[in-house]
């Protein structure tokens, strides 16, 4: 049986009526089904940090942004929050796992920046370069708006 058998089967079992691209079930009026786009986009590109070249990759979302901050050999070691805050001008900020120590500052300045959450994850071995990687996000936000 396949896929469009069972749902029929099933909308038929429940008493369920398809019209104009919305359900009802046993009469009663449901809401029209509408087909959503995704709104996420991405972006990558590389900063030079002491001579150390890393990789940024963005994810914005709908009403908030991922970056990745590393190298190729990187995976996914820590991750923070940063959020702005109505009570407060410095953003919230919260550590979810790894060492989150350089990375904390680093989201509440982009949180700042943005006016929008933003989720981290800095795997920069030397932490002598995080205000270089910094400096280049911040950079890359005032060039390319539209993409965060």
């Amino acid at each position: 049986m396949g896929q469009v058998e069972a749902d029929h089967n099933y909308l038929n079992f429940h008493r369920a009526t398809l019209t104009n691209g919305s359900v009802s079930i046993s009469g009663a009026r449901a809401a029209p089904y509408h087909e959503r786009t995704s709104h996420f986009t991405t972006r990558k590109f590389q900063a030079t940090a002491l001579s150390q070249i890393v990789d940024v990759e963005v994810l914005k979302m709908n009403a908030s942004v991922y970056i990745w901050v590393g190298t190729a050999s990187d995976s996914l070691d820590n991750m923070c929050l940063s959020m702005p805050s109505r009570f407060d001008a410095v953003p919230l900020a919260s550590p979810w796992f790894g060492e989150t120590d350089a990375a904390l500052p680093v989201a509440q300045k982009l949180s700042q920046v943005l006016g929008k959450p933003v989720l981290l994850s800095l795997g920069v071995v030397d932490y002598r370069a995080v205000p270089h990687v910094e400096r280049a996000i911040v950079e890359d936000i005032r060039a390319n708006p539209d993409q965060y």
